[in-house]
């Protein structure tokens, strides 16, 4: 029993510092504060059957306090109204601009070609990407993430949540959210950009060129975000702009099933990360299995349970501690009490998201 002990002492410790420090650097860091938004941006959405969804959050990413931009829809081989409510904002906004991708029999391109050409069509350099189902929490969100293009900065990280709408699922698909974007954007911060999500976040046109675009992983149906930013991401050129202003707000799934599909999509990039990135989330995921795995034994048996007990109490402390601060920080609120149980059962569900990657293909990007 010696060993387990040592393992949770090890876990525990492991834990209490990746919370402390590197997750620290989001929850007590400072914010960005630049004076760069006046610059021109172009905003690029790939939307598929979006009818909606674009009707409802089109006119709130148009009408931005942001002095240059245009809005560059590209109608992703729609077979609903979209185009009829692109053409009837068009009449009304001169800054959206409309691209249309057909689909053959021969061809279906997919999400990152609706990006590649949205990025082709921008007459911008400044680039900002959200989805049609995302609404920017303010007039000022445009303004905001661009802020972050200072002192040379390539990449723009910002948070995208979903809508608190009551009910368990709903709390635990946001604190999956939250817990993702308290790990990739402390890491950012600190230096390790591994990730982004499409929902919201920026890039500079030249490097997506210079990078040849999603060259490298354009077999895969998802990582127009994620891999991008995993393969171009460094600690000189990516910045993290947090804030209740700039997020972007995006509806939940409403059932366990459609949420149960869109994570096994979401899930079949991690294993094309680098190579370091793999083992630092490795450790990350490994010391909280190892940590709960241990503590539970050595409870049961009772073996030195005031010691368990008390680190269990510490580690537990400092989570709660960094989640109440981290949200606050990204204008987020209501999860943060449940981080030790939401936290157990996505230890228990990601391995079956895992899995049934291995056995069942996940389908078309909009169709999930």
């Amino acid at each position: 029993m010696e060993i387990i002990f040592w393992i949770f002492v090890c876990a525990a410790s492991v834990q209490a510092l990746i919370y402390s420090i590197v997750f620290g650097s989001l929850a007590f860091g400072k914010k960005h504060s630049s004076n760069t938004a006046s610059e021109p941006v172009s905003v690029v959405i790939s939307a598929r059957n979006e009818e909606r969804n674009l009707f409802e959050n089109l006119p709130l990413i148009l009408e931005q306090n942001h002095p240059d931009f245009e809005v560059i829809v590209v109608d992703d081989c729609s077979y609903d109204d979209t185009q009829d409510v692109l053409r009837a904002f068009s009449e009304k906004y001169d800054n959206i601009r409309i691209t249309t991708v057909k689909e053959t029999a021969q061809f279906f391109g997919g999400k990152k070609f609706a990006v590649t050409l949205g990025i082709k069509a921008a007459k911008n350099e400044l680039i900002v990407f959200t989805d049609a189902d995302c609404k920017p929490s303010s007039k000022e969100w445009l303004s905001a993430l661009s802020n972050g293009f200072s002192n040379g900065k390539e990449i723009v990280l910002g948070y995208g949540g979903y809508e608190n709408k009551g009910g368990l699922l709903n709390m635990l698909i946001r604190f999956d959210t939250i817990y993702i974007a308290i790990k990739y954007l402390s890491f950012a911060k600190m230096g390790v950009p591994y990730m982004g999500v499409g929902r919201n976040m920026a890039y500079r046109k030249d490097l997506f060129f210079k990078n040849k675009g999603f060259a490298s992983h354009q077999h895969l149906k998802s990582g127009d975000d994620d891999l991008f930013v995993n393969e171009t991401g460094n600690s000189k050129n990516t910045e993290v702009v947090i804030g209740s202003l700039v997020n972007t707000i995006s509806k939940p799934k409403e059932s366990f099933k459609e949420w149960f599909h869109q994570k096994r999509r979401h899930l079949t990039t991690g294993t094309s990360y680098k190579i370091s990135h793999l083992i630092l989330l490795g450790v990350l995921s490994g010391s909280v299995v190892a940590f709960y795995t241990a503590f539970l034994i050595l409870i049961i048996i009772g073996f030195q349970w005031q010691i368990v007990l008390g680190l269990f109490a510490i580690r537990t402390l400092i989570q709660l501690v960094i989640f109440y601060q981290s949200e606050k920080k990204m204008g987020e609120n209501g999860v943060w009490y449940c981080a030790p149980l939401f936290e157990i059962l996505l230890m228990i569900i990601y391995p079956i998201f895992a899995l049934s990657n291995l056995f069942i293909k996940p389908g078309k990007w909009k169709t999930i």
